[in-house]
C-alpha cells in the first residue's frame, strides 16, 4: 500500500488473503503450531491495520473541528514580548504528605513550574500536539501463512478482529495522552499569566546584544541582534504577592473522535 493511500477498513483487512490467495505459497506443518502462527500473524496484522485506520479517522475528524480548536487553544495570545513562550505551571489542591507515623503535612495549594519559558520562532498550536505527520502504512500479512482451510480462516479472522480492536484502542489512547498534554500546557500558561499579575511568580528577563552590521564577502547582516533569557521565571516570596482577582479562563474543549 502506498503511504498516501487510505488505510483499509476492517472488512478489507479481513479479506487481505482472499485478494492475493492465488499467489501465496503455503507450507505443511503441524496443525496446532501452524494455527498458532496464523493467530499471531493475524493479531499483529490487525493491530497495525487498526492503528493505521483509527489514526487516519482521528486526523480527519480533527480537521473538521479545526475552527473550534483554533479558538479554544490560541497560543498566539499567550506569547510574551520578544517571542517568549510562557512557562507551564501546575496547580494542586489539598496536598497531604505523611512524614512518619506522627506527622501529617497538609497544604491547601501547591504551585509548581512544570516547563520553563523559552524562545519560539512560531507559537505552538493544537496541531503541534494532535496532528501526526506519520504516514499510515502497515506491513501486509505473511503470505506463507495464508489460511488454507475453513478452520484456519476462522482462526485468522478472529485474530485480525481482536488485533484491530487493540489497534483502535491504541490510537485512541495516543489521542487522549496528546490532548491531556495540550490542555496541561495551555491551562498552565494561563495559570502563569494569572499568577504573574498577582506577583506570585516572576517574569523572564531578556538581554539584547546589538552587533550592528556583520557578515563576510558572501553575506551581509544589517542590525543583527542576539537575545538571551538571562533570568527564568521563579516563584516569588509572599511579601511580593498582590491580591488581584483575575478570573481563570475555563478550558472545556470538545474533541469528538467517534465517527
Amino acid at each position: 500500500m502506498a503511504a498516501s493511500d487510505t488505510p483499509p477498513s476492517l472488512d478489507q483487512a479481513l479479506s487481505a488473503y482472499e485478494r492475493n490467495g492465488a499467489e501465496v505459497r503455503v507450507i505443511d506443518s503441524a496443525g496446532e503450531l501452524r494455527a498458532t502462527a496464523i493467530r499471531e500473524d493475524g493479531l499483529a496484522y490487525g493491530v497495525r491495520a487498526g492503528l493505521a485506520r483509527r489514526s487516519y479517522e482521528i486526523q480527519q475528524l480533527l480537521s473538521k473541528q479545526a475552527p473550534q480548536l483554533d479558538r479554544t487553544f490560541d497560543f498566539n495570545s499567550l506569547l510574551m514580548d520578544r517571542n517568549v513562550l510562557p512557562p507551564v505551571l501546575t496547580e494542586a489542591s489539598q496536598v497531604v504528605q505523611s512524614e512518619g507515623n506522627d506527622i501529617l503535612r497538609i497544604t491547601d495549594k501547591v504551585y509548581a513550574i512544570a516547563k520553563q519559558a523559552q524562545f519560539v520562532t512560531v507559537a505552538p498550536s493544537w496541531r503541534t500536539y494532535l496532528v501526526t505527520e506519520a504516514t499510515f502504512t502497515y506491513a501486509p500479512p505473511e503470505p506463507y501463512l495464508a489460511p488454507k482451510s475453513g478452520d484456519e480462516r476462522t482462526v485468522w479472522k478472529q485474530a485480525v478482529t481482536t488485533g484491530w480492536k487493540a489497534g483502535e484502542e491504541q490510537a485512541d489512547q495516543i489521542l487522549t495522552e496528546s490532548l491531556n498534554r495540550l490542555k496541561r500546557d495551555y491551562q498552565g500558561m494561563l495559570l502563569y499569566r494569572r499568577l504573574l499579575q498577582q506577583g506570585v511568580v516572576s517574569k523572564p528577563y531578556v538581554a539584547e546584544a546589538n552587533y550592528g552590521i556583520t557578515g563576510d564577502g558572501d553575506q551581509v547582516n544589517i542590525n543583527e541582534r542576539m537575545l538571551r533569557i538571562t533570568a527564568l521565571p521563579k516563584m516569588q516570596p509572599s511579601t511580593q504577592w498582590k491580591p488581584i482577582a483575575v478570573p481563570a479562563t475555563p478550558i472545556q474543549p470538545t474533541v469528538r473522535v467517534n465517527p
